[in-house]
């Protein structure tokens, strides 16, 4: 029986003009030509993905580059500001005893005046004294406070620069961000 099917099979093919066998080439050829498409629109396809996923990681790597170049800048700013803020804020502390002599009389500020500095750099509520006791006499000369002025002024100024240039930094980041895409 399995011996009478396949000479039937072959019977069906034998022959160079039988029906099925042009059909079977037919449908090889078509098959091929199937294939060669299907793979070739494949390749297409993973080349423009491929192209695209290049090309975006070449606009990253672009805007990175950009931003850097912009932080760098920023940086060395702000560095230079710094410098600057500490020199002035020395020198004008080198010039705390020219200008700000000690009165004999009263060499020291009233512990009041201390009091109330403190608790307003600290910003916290001043310790509670008496009148008497905020009249006294501290430790602290006004060449002291007056030094303690100076410096808290610099780090002041100095806090503001950096604000500034970290509020510039990140406007450029932005405009950055903006123009690449």
């Amino acid at each position: 029986m399995v011996m009478k099917m396949f000479n039937f099979i072959t019977g069906l093919f034998s022959g160079g003009t039988s029906i099925l066998t042009s059909i079977g080439t037919y449908a090889a050829v078509f098959l091929l030509a199937l294939g060669i498409g299907v793979f070739a629109g494949m390749r297409l396809d993973a080349y423009q993905q491929t192209k695209a996923a290049l090309e975006a990681s070449q606009a990253v790597v672009s805007t990175i580059g950009k931003q850097d170049t912009a932080t760098a800048a920023i940086e060395t700013k702000d560095a230079d500001q710094q410098v600057k803020i500490v020199t002035n804020t020395i020198t004008v502390v080198k010039r705390v005893p020219v200008y700000v002599k000690v009165n004999k009389a009263c060499p020291t500020v009233p512990a009041g005046f201390v009091a109330i500095h403190d608790a307003s750099a600290l910003s916290v509520e001043p310790k509670s004294m008496t009148e008497d006791q905020a009249s006294q006499p501290s430790n602290k000369t006004l060449q002291d406070v007056a030094n303690k002025v100076v410096e808290n002024y610099g780090t002041c100024n100095a806090t503001i620069q950096r604000l500034n240039d970290l509020q510039e930094w990140v406007k450029q980041q932005q405009q950055i961000s903006n123009e690449d895409n």
